[in-house]
């Protein structure tokens, strides 16, 4: 994947940000292009549509110190971040940045998946992706919660789907951004399309090409994390649980710095 971002900036850099914008031209796929060489077009209140999925495929995100092209961004489809000045208002953009030192691959590839509403892929393993859940899996997920209730990860948190669905929106709209985890979803790369070549697809929706087995997930509890799981009843037995919880617990680690795991296995009685 390439990520093509577009600096749009009037304001003078500071010299440690330039010398890491030099830097990461050269580590990271991704093509820095400066307004004074090229300026984005905007043309008039027309959207911008989903880009279809493509191997090799450029994807853009538009940075801009400027609230008037910011909001035109918006407006047609590109995601945006914000380049923070004393006078901005905050929320000029659900993505910001005081600094251009905050820009790295992880970062711009969740602000254009989120802004796109596609779900990320968090990790992969022999058999598995582990993935943020996305609207489509509701009625995967609502199966996995009947057949789990008595598990203590799973607390009643609906009495119809309505309530479910308004629920699981919340979810993926606030915590995977504020906290940089979550609760994800377990797939089969088996099922999946593009089970070769994962990493060509981490800007596409996964939800519709891999169906949710199971889900799996990190929950914050004072200076730990609170691993949970569950697996729906078809694919029990086959130790993808096993697998996945070794994943999540290694990216916890290693990732996230967390070395203190909780690990909730049955309802307390």
């Amino acid at each position: 994947m390439e990520i093509e971002l577009w600096i749009d900036i009037n304001c003078q850099l500071e010299e440690e940000e330039q010398k890491y914008i030099e830097s990461i031209r050269e580590i990271l796929p991704m093509i820095f292009i400066s307004d004074k060489s090229g300026s984005m077009e905007f043309n008039g209140d027309t959207n911008v549509k989903k880009e279809p999925y493509a191997v090799n495929q450029k994807y853009t995100v538009y940075l801009s110190d400027d609230p008037q092209k910011i909001r035109q961004a918006k407006k047609q489809g590109y995601p945006v971040i914000a380049y923070l000045r004393d006078d901005m208002s905050l929320d000029v953009s659900p993505y910001a940045v005081k600094s251009l030192l905050a820009l790295d691959e992880e970062y711009l590839a969740r602000v254009y998946c989120h802004s796109k509403g596609i779900p990320q892929v968090i990790i992969t393993t022999d058999r598995l992706i582990i993935r943020e859940m996305a609207m489509s899996d509701l009625d995967a997920l609502l199966e996995i919660y009947e057949t789990n209730e008595k598990t203590a990860f799973f607390q009643a948190f609906y009495d119809n789907r309505e309530e479910a669905a308004a629920y699981l929106a919340d979810y993926i709209r606030n915590v995977y951004d504020f906290y940089g985890f979550g609760i994800w979803g377990i797939c089969l790369k088996e099922d999946s399309a593009m089970a070769d070549d994962i990493s060509d697809a981490q800007m596409i929706d996964l939800s519709i090409w891999c169906p949710l087995i199971g889900i799996i997930g990190l929950t914050p509890r004072d200076e730990a994390l609170e691993l949970g799981y569950a697996l729906a009843k078809a694919y029990q037995g086959r130790k993808y649980i096993v697998e996945a919880r070794e994943a999540v617990i290694e990216y916890a680690k290693e990732v996230l710095g967390y070395q203190e795991i909780i690990e909730i296995t049955q309802k307390s009685k």
